[in-house]
């Protein structure tokens, strides 16, 4: 086997270092599953927070008639569903859901009086 020149080693020398530098390169750009997973995790989370904020812009735009409203419809539609679960017919469970949501519906009468919000 023939010796190397100095010039033939730097040449070799030069030519790995620049294919392990490029290696390494390639492989800091690469993108691990930990990596990807935590990307994932705050893309998700970003979106939770757009949503949140999207849902608190709605609400707030509401008008407190609107939210009573809503507020009493969810009571009857809950009670009226717990009343059927124990065996009530859909008018006795109606007359039932009224009944109990009497608060709720109080609330609505007053702007239907032209009440202020309570």
């Amino acid at each position: 086997m023939a010796e190397l020149t100095p010039e033939e080693r730097q040449r070799i020398y030069l030519e790995e270092k620049v294919r392990l530098e490029a290696r390494r390169d390639i492989e800091s750009k690469r993108i691990t599953p930990g990596k990807f997973i935590g990307y994932a995790l705050l893309v998700i989370l970003g979106l939770f927070i757009v949503a949140w904020i999207a849902g608190s812009l709605e609400e707030s735009a509401k008008t407190p008639e609107q939210r009573a409203k809503e507020r009493a419809e969810t009571c009857i539609q809950a009670e009226q569903i717990r009343l059927s679960e124990q065996g009530y017919s859909y008018e006795d469970g109606k007359l039932g859901a009224i009944m109990h949501c009497k608060e709720e519906l109080d609330e609505l009468h007053k702007f239907d009086k032209g009440g202020q919000d309570p």
